[in-house]
């Protein structure tokens, strides 16, 4: 998932940014991670209550399992969430049709 999402951020430039939360894993992983991926320029966040049952961020964003794509707008509004990846056809048919919006 993350080499079609790094190519609808290039895509994009400047009108969409890729931010990609760990809940599932520890900070001291996801910094391996970037360093080891440095070609993914996303933001990366990393979840403070991931030892939890049901984090913050999990609750907040009513994750389940993952992945789970959400979209929100420049305003902090989510606008779309979906469970899964179904390829870089289906990803980018969804994001065109919010960024017509």
């Amino acid at each position: 998932e993350f080499p079609v999402l790094a190519k609808i951020q290039d895509s994009y430039k400047g009108k969409l940014r890729v931010v990609a939360i760990a809940v599932q894993d520890t900070r001291l992983n996801v910094l391996e991670f970037i360093k080891k991926n440095t070609r993914y320029k996303f933001t990366y966040l990393t979840d403070p209550g991931m030892t939890e049952a049901e984090s913050r961020v999990s609750l907040y964003f009513g994750i389940r399992g993952i992945p789970v794509t959400i979209f929100v707008n420049g305003q902090s509004r989510v606008l779309d969430r979906w469970s899964g990846f179904s390829g870089e056809e289906e990803l980018v048919k969804r994001i065109e049709k919010l960024m017509a919006q």
